[in-house]
């Protein structure tokens, strides 16, 4: 641990986590529901929105966590890690700014970007 400072910050980046996982709990199934009845083609921005922005919200709460840690072995690597994170959440917001993207193809890419994190 680094200071008690960053002990309380990352208990408060806790409800942030959940919040997202949630969102994309509530999010997935109207994106799927949408697609699957109107077809690959079909858009519902609310969906899109929630399912865009809570995958944001988790990995920007998660790349704020890892930053209060310690790197045990290596910090160029613990580094590298909190910088695919990072970039990562913000690349989760692109479905909302490209209006090209389908139900379908936003879940895809929320899919994809979330493989390429991990």
């Amino acid at each position: 641990r680094r200071s008690q400072f960053a002990a309380v910050l990352f208990l408060h980046l806790n409800p942030f986590t959940l919040f997202g996982m949630c969102g994309s709990g509530a999010g997935i199934p109207l994106l799927l529901d949408a697609a699957g009845r109107f077809g690959e083609s079909a858009e519902t921005r609310f969906a899109q929105q929630v399912v865009c922005t809570a995958s944001f919200v988790t990995w920007a709460s998660l790349t704020a966590t890892k930053l209060l840690h310690k790197p045990i072995s290596s910090p160029p690597i613990h580094r590298a890690k909190t910088i695919i994170q990072g970039v990562g959440a913000a690349a989760c917001l692109a479905p909302l700014v490209v209006p090209v993207f389908s139900d379908f193809t936003t879940l895809v890419y929320i899919v994809v970007i979330n493989a390429l994190i991990v």
